[in-house]
């Protein structure tokens, strides 16, 4: 069981706040406080990203307004709902931390999460709008009396999520299980230009433009290309190998130079391209007759060529068929990095399918001897003091 006096308040950007449990975990290094996807998400941090951490002092809630976001209950079973809450209030971390505005991840059938929204939290003194529910009740044996009443749970109707919150159902990087080296890999090579671009101006150095993808079908190339678009809040532009491709000719080149004009007016942006082998097809192979697919190669590269003007923008292609790509993108200053997406861990993706039902923990270094009850994504931090921290 947590104790209460480990409770802390996260800050991040926008000036939102979590509530959350601090807990003792050796595996955390020094200066680093790992949390899950949902303290991320109602921060809207990513790693790499700066918050501030404080104790606070530990309040009982004697009434907590919950509402259901009717996107993720709609497939729900009718009156099921309190039944969801009730088990989910009573797993680990005891007590559980809430704070008015924030959202809640609850394990739902079929594995498929319900997301609720808090509302208004009454505290049993003061006016803060964060505390700890308690979920057991405490009567007197002899008259039956309550001497400590449990936290009132007030179910509302559901209601539709707010454009800031659409990362409810958008893949992030703890959907991502088994493919830690590759995503690690490819963060470095894209979120970085798009984060820190003149950290490389600063250097003299050229960002990297593009990264190639390639593995078995289902592997999650393309999950792990819109996992970052979602992580990063850029605008994400997916273009399907097979789908270009036209009877009629030019049409093809001109479909890419839409999306590419797209993505230079919403940057940051992420293009992705699915099949690339479809589109983009060693042209030393290819039939003399066949001008269109010569065509459409010699489009890629030119709008390859051309993103050093388009600030920005990067592009992941995603192929199941490396050895049949066109050469010539593959040189340097294109797709500057190859990503093999073949090595699956299974229990990497275990961990990461079961993570997701603990909402409100922070683990870390130096904190009184708690342990883990689940894993975590770790995230970097600067210090760890009763007044400021850091988190990635």
């Amino acid at each position: 069981m947590a104790n209460p006096d480990a409770l802390v308040l996260a800050q991040g950007k926008m000036r939102l706040r979590q509530f959350a449990t601090a807990m003792e975990n050796p595996d955390v290094p020094e200066h680093v406080v790992a949390c899950g996807d949902v303290i991320r998400r109602n921060l809207r941090v990513t790693e790499g990203d700066i918050v501030t951490v404080k104790k606070c002092e530990p309040k009982k809630l004697k009434e907590v307004e919950l509402f259901p976001i009717e996107e993720s209950v709609a497939n729900a079973a009718p009156g099921s709902l309190p039944t969801f809450l009730e088990a989910f209030f009573k797993g680990p971390p005891i007590p559980r931390p809430l704070g008015a505005g924030n959202l809640i991840s609850v394990p739902g059938s079929g594995g498929t999460p319900f997301w609720f929204k808090v509302g208004k939290v009454r505290p049993e003194s003061g006016s803060d709008k964060f505390g700890f529910v308690e979920t057991k009740q405490e009567t007197d044996p002899e008259t039956g009396q309550v001497l400590v009443p449990r936290t009132s749970l007030l179910l509302g109707e559901a209601i539709k999520q707010k454009v800031g919150e659409k990362f409810i159902t958008q893949m992030g990087y703890g959907d991502i299980g088994g493919l830690k080296p590759q995503l690690r890999t490819i963060r470095e090579n894209v979120e970085l230009p798009l984060k820190f671009p003149k950290l490389f101006t600063a250097i003299g150095v050229k960002p990297p433009k593009g990264v190639l993808m390639h593995g078995p079908p289902g592997c999650g190339k393309t999950l792990i290309a819109r996992a970052i678009a979602n992580e990063l809040g850029c605008h994400f532009v997916k273009i399907d190998g097979p789908e270009i491709i036209s009877g009629v000719m030019g049409e093809a080149e001109q479909k890419l130079d839409t999306m590419w004009k797209t993505a230079s007016e919403n940057a940051p942006a992420i293009i992705v391209i699915d099949e690339i082998d479809a589109i983009a097809p060693n042209r030393d192979k290819v039939a003399p007759s066949d001008q269109g697919s010569r065509a459409i190669v010699a489009k890629l590269l030119t709008l390859m060529d051309g993103i050093g003007s388009a600030e920005h923008v990067m592009v992941i292609a995603c192929t199941n068929r490396p050895e049949t790509l066109d050469p010539a993108l593959r040189r340097s200053g294109r797709f500057d990095t190859d990503v093999s997406c073949v090595h699956w861990g299974g229990h990497s993706l275990l961990r990461r399918v079961t993570h997701g039902s603990v909402c409100a923990l922070l683990l870390l270094r130096g904190w009184p001897r708690w342990r883990s009850l689940c894993p975590t994504k770790k995230v970097a931090v600067r210090s760890w003091t009763s007044s400021s921290t850091g988190v990635a």
